[in-house]
């Protein structure tokens, strides 16, 4: 049975079961907007009372705008911006500051928390994710907090801690490109009182949207399965522990690019260039990009409740493991694979002590206050294999040099490398009057990157990577940052706040680099001091909620990633802490519910993020260009009805628009490469769902419009050689097009 077969008959099945189902007592629907509890100070608080420009998400949300993964949140959030080239590498932006890099050397702009624990490789950041509770997104930097490598923001993602009700879910869908999901959870207590447990699982599979006409597979599609059981342990009423084992396996079709010409990069010029198909998503590639990626986590957090504070211990093991391969020059030509090795084992400790409002150390509610140290340490090994097919300009100096019978050259760059990062932390707050509050941080962080980078060949004297050779690699850096916020509250419902802070991302090394003089250029970490007003307000009793702030950032040292022409006769990316940029803007958020059952939400974000000072090379000059993924004006908007039509039967249809003006891929606008700018682009999104009592029907359709956009992009360089020129190269990924499907689910409460 197709998927499609399997959903209508799946619908047709579960809304025979909703008229069936005996009716119950009528739900009451709201008539203000809802309030959502946040831990972003951790501490448990409204999300209007945090004076931090944050959005949150709670399970009401999670399930009407169907979010299952970290990237799905740029259409719901104003400043946000999620490309990537395959789910096993992200692109993450959050008001303009971000990275390109994918690798083991550098690290991201916006942190990924998983249950407050640290996703360190982008490699593992974002994947489908089953029993979400809630989703918070910092803006700005926030290592006072959340520690290292926050300098644009942070996503923390909450799962559910188990609990002694009895509950249980399960959830079965399909749609196109024959896609089918299975999810659930089950929810209960082991022991009474003292030990209580919840498992939830998914998998989800579906066609990649871009097909390979030579071999009849696919790429950019979805298979995972993941699993994550929990125990929490409650001996006595101040101590608990929960103990979270977590997996993930994905063999989704992976990376595969369009090839937007003009020509191929590093193609021999005694090959003739490819005719291509006129179907942006079908090309005959010459071959497929597989994934292969397994993580798996462990983390125990135990909490003891004392009289005046709270002790938090929170410790982690995360490990991973990735082998994918892609067809980097993306026609039908043999000209360049890149396989991929990468394997990384993250040990986190965190201690924190958290102040009680109602205890003695509080001062009678007048402070605020907490304490932590955090360590870390990352083991990570990778290697780039690049292999030359016989279309390539590599195996053509081959032959031509006398080796006989060569159909391709391989150069492998490996990265091995440790980092140890440490960090103490302090936060109070200060009530000085009812209304007035002054919050002071200040975070000590050290990090330490140690390694070695590793180049061969298996054809010494021929491009690319001519000669073996071993770099070692080793560098500290420390770095003290403070938070200064003042909020003033006239109101309950009103609050005002002003925030200066210092932000910090570490230094790192190079990624896939087949030149030893660039395999051993380190980087230096980059800092911004970061300036905000913001306000929050309620009004109309609950009915209106209008937040908004306006920011600065005065960055140096920024990290940029370039693709350069190498000695050796090809290409790599490398990062130089090339640029001193500023960025400001504003954003505003109106959440509204105007009448009995409806909901609308309007987000709106300017940009104007600048490269102040960047000499690109000599002659080149990229200062005063927009940086990249800086999109001026990014809105979203979502309209949301909910309608009781009785006997427990329950409507909610909702639509949602994300728009995003043009950007740039790569940094110097259009001055080095055409096709940099991605034009603006609006999606639409519609789902409606029908319940009855346990049970729910859904159907949805992302991107409705099918409006096409790319989500990344790479620009190889023309070279030249003694058998002719061959030009440059710009590769373009698709975005999804139009996804439609339904879902059916039935829960125990």
């Amino acid at each position: 049975m197709t998927a499609n077969a399997f959903s209508g008959a799946s619908v047709l099945a579960l809304t025979t079961a909703l008229l069936a189902t005996p009716a119950h007592a009528q739900n009451a629907l709201p008539a203000q907007v809802e309030e959502i509890v946040v831990t972003a100070e951790r501490r448990s608080e409204r999300l209007q009372d945090v004076p931090v420009t944050m959005q949150a998400f709670d399970q009401r949300t999670i399930q009407a705008a169907g979010l299952s993964q970290v990237d799905q949140l740029a259409r719901l959030t104003p400043g946000l911006n999620v490309g990537a080239f395959a789910p096993s590498k992200p692109q993450i932006y959050m008001r303009g500051i971000g990275t390109r890099q994918i690798d083991i050397g550098s690290d991201p702009s916006v942190g990924v928390f998983l249950d407050d624990i640290y996703v360190g490789r982008s490699s593992g950041s974002v994947s489908n994710i089953a029993d979400i509770e809630r989703i918070e997104v910092l803006k700005g930097p926030q290592g006072t907090l959340y520690g290292r490598n926050t300098i644009g923001g942070a996503i923390a993602v909450t799962t559910p801690d188990p609990s002694d009700e009895t509950a249980a879910n399960l959830e079965i869908g399909g749609g196109n490109f024959e896609a089918y999901n299975v999810k659930g959870y089950l929810n209960g207590a082991l022991i009474p009182e003292r030990l209580d447990g919840r498992i939830s699982a998914f998998y989800v599979k579906r066609n990649g949207y871009v097909v390979n006409t030579a071999t009849g597979n696919t790429a950019l599609g979805l298979d995972q399965f993941g699993v994550r059981g929990k125990l929490r342990f409650t001996p006595t009423d101040r101590l608990s522990a929960v103990l979270t084992v977590d997996l993930l396996r994905d063999r989704s079709p992976g990376q595969q690019g369009e090839s937007e010409g003009p020509d191929v990069f590093l193609r021999s010029p005694l090959v003739a260039l490819p005719t291509l198909t006129p179907d942006r998503f079908s090309e005959a590639y010459n071959l497929d990009s597989p994934t292969h990626r397994n993580v798996d986590q462990a983390s125990l957090r135990a909490e003891w409740a004392g009289d005046d504070a709270v002790l938090t211990s929170i410790t982690a093991f995360r490990r991973s493991r990735l082998v994918e391969d892609a067809d980097v020059d993306s026609t039908p030509l043999a000209v360049l694979e890149q396989a991929t090795f990468e394997r990384s084992r993250e040990l986190s400790q965190e201690f924190r002590i958290v102040s009680d409002r109602a205890g003695r150390w509080s001062l009678g509610g007048r402070l605020d206050w907490l304490a932590g140290v955090y360590l870390y340490r990352d083991d990570a090994v990778r290697t780039d294999r690049f292999v030359w097919g016989g279309d390539s300009l590599p195996v053509l100096v081959g032959r031509f040099s006398g080796v006989t019978g060569l159909t391709s050259v391989t150069n492998d760059a490996t990265l091995d490398r440790v980092v140890d990062g440490q960090a103490i932390y302090g936060q109070a707050t200060v009530h000085v009057t009812d209304a007035v509050s002054v919050t002071a941080g200040l975070r000590y962080s050290r990090d330490h990157k140690e390694g070695v980078y590793v180049g061969s060949t298996d054809h010494i004297g021929l491009p690319v990577l001519s000669q073996p050779f071993s770099i070692p690699l080793d560098r500290t850096w420390t770095s003290t940052d403070p938070r200064l916020t003042v909020d003033w509250k006239p109101a309950r419902d009103v609050m005002v706040f002003a925030t200066v802070s210092r932000g910090y991302k570490s230094g790192g090394f190079q990624w896939a680099v087949t030149d030893p003089a660039l395999a051993a250029r380190i980087f230096n970490p980059e800092t911004v001091d970061y300036y905000e007003l913001g306000a929050k307000t309620r009004w109309l009793g609950g009915a209106l909620v209008v937040n908004g702030a306006l920011f600065y950032n005065d960055y140096r040292n920024l990290q940029v990633q370039r693709l350069v022409g190498t000695p050796g006769g090809g290409a790599s990316n490398v990062i130089s802490n090339a640029a001193a940029s500023t960025i400001k803007g504003g954003e505003l958020e109106v959440t509204a519910r105007p009448g009995e059952g409806w909901l609308i939400n309007v987000g709106y974000a300017y940009l104007n993020a600048r490269y102040d000072n960047y000499l690109f090379a000599p002659g080149v000059d990229f200062s005063e260009t927009r940086m990249v993924r800086s999109p001026e004006n990014t809105l979203n908007a979502s309209v949301q009805y909910d309608r009781d039509l009785g006997e427990d039967l329950a409507l909610q249809v909702r639509a949602s628009a994300a728009y995003t003006s043009s950007f740039f891929f790569e940094p110097g606008e259009d001055r080095v490469s055409s096709g940099n700018r991605e034009p603006a682009y609006t999606t639409i999104d519609l789902r409606a769902s029908l319940s009855r009592g346990a049970y729910r029907v859904t159907v949805f359709a992302s991107n409705l419009l099918d409006e096409h956009y790319r989500t990344a992009r790479l620009s190889y360089p023309g070279t030249s050689s003694p058998f002719g020129t061959t030009g440059s190269q710009n590769i373009g990924y698709l975005g999804a097009p139009r996804m439609v499907g339904a879902t059916v689910s039935w829960t125990l409460r």
